[in-house]
């Protein structure tokens, strides 16, 4: 199982094997309890996405849970999504399971590692990241971890019946190189 560490986190790669046994071994409450989930809606989607083998589609998914090193405490998780390896890309996905974590800077350490580990370990060239328009605090992240702005993608998301667009980014390997 893949680890990366922080000077606050670990980062701990989920496995399929993981999933399939936490959903296979424990109740709804006792999994929204290990998995750090604070809501319904993150348990049914996350459920939804690793019991199918860490798949999202047809692509494959590499996420780590964000671990606090002292309290063991999960935060959240980041990690990739629409991986596609003979493009050598990946979308870069992130979430906190709850306010009480934001601002105190553990999106921006947890990433900047998983960001290494794409370009150095996965191979990747490209890594790109959809923000919803008004996610001020998302956008402010990927432009601080040098993501370029390439425009957007109209009506990407639907949620609750409501379509918005995307502001798409992405950071080549080359560009992580020189920083």
């Amino acid at each position: 199982m893949k680890s990366l560490y922080t000077s606050r986190l670990i980062l701990k790669a989920y496995t399929a094997q993981d999933i399939i046994s936490v959903f296979d071994n424990y109740g709804k409450e006792e999994i929204i309890a290990k998995m750090g989930y604070r809501t319904d809606a993150q348990y049914d989607k996350n459920r939804d996405n690793y019991t199918s083998g860490l798949i999202e589609g047809n692509k494959p998914l590499l996420m780590f849970k964000m671990i606090d090193k002292e309290t063991h405490e999960i935060y959240g998780d980041c990690g990739y999504h629409n991986w596609f390896h003979n493009h050598h890309r990946a979308e870069l996905g992130y979430q906190l399971y709850h306010d009480d974590y934001m601002q105190k800077g553990y999106m921006t350490e947890a990433l900047k590692p998983i960001i290494e580990y794409g370009f150095e370990t996965m191979k990747l060239n490209r890594i790109e990241a959809c923000i919803y328009k008004d996610n001020e605090a998302s956008l402010s992240l990927i432009r601080n971890l040098g993501f370029t702005y390439e425009g957007n993608l109209r009506q990407h998301y639907c949620s609750q019946g409501e379509f918005s667009d995307s502001m798409l980014f992405s950071l080549l390997a080359r560009e992580y190189n020189i920083r």
